[in-house]
């Protein structure tokens, strides 16, 4: 049996790909990560409406696109995405939908018409190629005010590079 020691692997131009402290514990800093809070309410519409306007938490890499909302894959690999979304007041059916690219991947629904305030949680592994983009939807057969409530860190979106 062999035995690797080493506390750190690099590429050949110093980029540190992945550490390993004393206690066995393995970090990978350069490993492609986003999370961001919705900036604004996006109202319900009878329609399909992107889900943009995001403050940036944290965005390892520079892949995430807040304006837009679209996050762009700059590596091959199996993703993780998920979006925790508040909503208030809802008129009719709404639907959110997680999209690569220009094809819906995954759906949730809630059909709570009436209620006050509803928080719901959608979350997808995906394989995704380079230059893949993954984007929120919202989905709606009405209208009403708070399709997604954007205020206090009640909605936002997240997504990594699994491997």
């Amino acid at each position: 049996m062999s035995v690797l020691k080493v506390q750190q692997l690099q590429h050949t131009n110093d980029t540190t790909a992945m550490t390993i402290d004393s206690a066995g514990r393995i970090t990978t800093p350069a490993r492609p990560s986003f999370y961001a809070n919705k900036n604004g309410h996006l109202a319900e519409t009878n329609a399909t409406v992107k889900i943009g306007s995001w403050t940036t938490v944290h965005d390892i890499g520079s892949n995430f696109n807040a304006s837009t909302g679209d996050f762009t894959c700059p590596i091959a690999g199996v993703y993780f995405f998920a979006m925790n979304w508040m909503h208030g007041n809802p008129a009719g059916d709404m639907q959110l939908h997680g999209y690569k690219n220009s094809t819906v991947i995954t759906k949730g629904n809630q059909t709570a018409t009436g209620a006050s305030w509803n928080q719901d949680h959608l979350c997808v592994v995906y394989e995704m190629g380079v230059g893949d983009t993954f984007s929120w939807y919202l989905r709606s057969t009405s209208t009403s005010t708070y399709g997604v409530y954007g205020a206090s860190a009640f909605t936002n979106c997240m997504g990594y590079l699994i491997g």
